[in-house]
């Protein structure tokens, strides 16, 4: 009997693991990794990160959804938040966008995500530094 579970645990968990392993977006590096790390173990739905790199925003506003999304997945992207996890589809205004709040002022910027792990948005102080902040889905 005792050799039976034993065997019986083995193969489940050889099971589950190589199923997990096909699976690019479960894996350890993939979604749950980055949903843990930006929901902190699982104990908050939203998150506020602030990247102080003294950059401006880029000229137009098709640049500065790419540069936005990028630097979401240079942030996250070491805690498998990847390109790949993230799917943030930039073709896809629906869903993906940056606006100007005051027309012609650059500075009013608020750029909004989804993504396969919640959404995001990003905006700029008047000091040296992008905003960003995280949603869990519910």
């Amino acid at each position: 009997m005792r050799s039976l579970l034993l065997f019986g645990s083995l193969s489940l968990s050889i099971c589950c693991s190589a199923f997990a392993d096909d699976d690019p977006v479960y894996n350890r590096g993939g979604r749950v990794a980055c949903m843990d790390h930006l929901t902190n173990r699982f104990n908050v739905d939203s998150r506020f990160t602030r990247l102080r790199n003294g950059e401006e925003w880029a000229p137009t506003i098709d640049e500065r959804m790419i540069q936005a999304r990028e630097y979401i997945i240079d942030l996250f992207g070491p805690y498998g938040c990847t390109r790949n996890v993230l799917l943030i589809d930039l073709k896809d205004t629906r869903y993906n966008t940056c606006q100007e709040l005051v027309p012609g002022d650059d500075s009013t910027t608020t750029c909004y995500f989804t993504s396969s792990v919640g959404y995001f948005f990003v905006t700029r102080d008047f000091v040296d530094s992008f905003n960003i902040i995280y949603n869990r889905w519910d």
